[in-house]
């Protein structure tokens, strides 16, 4: 899942960056205490430490980034998720922020 709970898997997807570079990148956020780790990659979860630390990460995001993000991490989501009814809320989410209606309705 994408969101205050980020999987391994669709974090590698989404980030866009090697698996060596995004491991390095893992590690300093959990030894920050930013991130609490949950298994080990590939099956690892990782938690926001607070959801307003989640907040923070993704404002920081440009909005442009984040409007290519969105649809993105929805279709991943989407894919390496199929049919799992506990994802439909974070895909509508994904798909309503990426301004894709009838997507986000269609998982609502």
């Amino acid at each position: 899942m994408i969101g205050r709970d980020v999987d391994y898997s669709l974090l590698l997807t989404v980030a866009e960056r090697d698996e060596e570079t995004l491991k390095r990148h893992l590690s300093q956020l959990v030894a920050s205490e930013l991130l609490y780790p949950r298994g080990t990659p590939p099956r690892a979860h990782y938690l926001f430490k607070h959801v307003l630390i989640q907040d923070v990460a993704y404002e920081s995001l440009l909005r442009k980034r984040r409007q290519i993000l969105h649809p993105y991490s929805g279709e991943t989501v989407e894919r390496l998720e199929a049919g799992r009814i506990q994802h439909a809320a974070l895909l509508a989410y994904h798909f309503a922020r990426s301004e894709n209606d009838v997507a986000a309705v269609s998982n609502s």
